[in-house]
């Protein structure tokens, strides 16, 4: 291994290489320098680890429900800032329809 700083060269390619999701064991030994270096430079540049991937498929309901919630308003202005829930979206309110097997309906403005 050798010593001294680090080339700024060097920095990047160990920045680059701990996106990509090295250790900084494997990072030292590819460029030849030591753990604690490698660490010492890579600081705040944390390891991305990917996963694979699935795609995930919302139902058109689904989004037009979400589309019909966003659209009514708030109660009161509190209610806008402190992010209440919209009429009839609360968790009593859910609670209270399900025991009443009453069909939510969100109230017209």
């Amino acid at each position: 291994m050798t010593g001294g700083p680090l080339t700024p060269d060097e920095i990047h390619t160990a920045r680059l290489l701990r996106r990509e999701g090295k250790t900084f064991g494997q990072i030292a030994q590819h460029l030849g320098r030591s753990r604690e270096a490698i660490s010492e430079v890579c600081r705040g540049f944390a390891r991305m680890v990917i996963h694979d991937v699935q795609v995930v498929v919302i139902p058109d309901h689904v989004l037009a429900e979400r589309d019909e919630r966003l659209a009514l308003q708030p109660r009161d202005l509190t209610a806008a800032i402190a992010g209440d829930p919209l009429p009839g979206m609360s968790a009593l309110e859910r609670r209270y329809y399900a025991r009443a097997h009453v069909q939510l309906t969100p109230p017209s403005t």
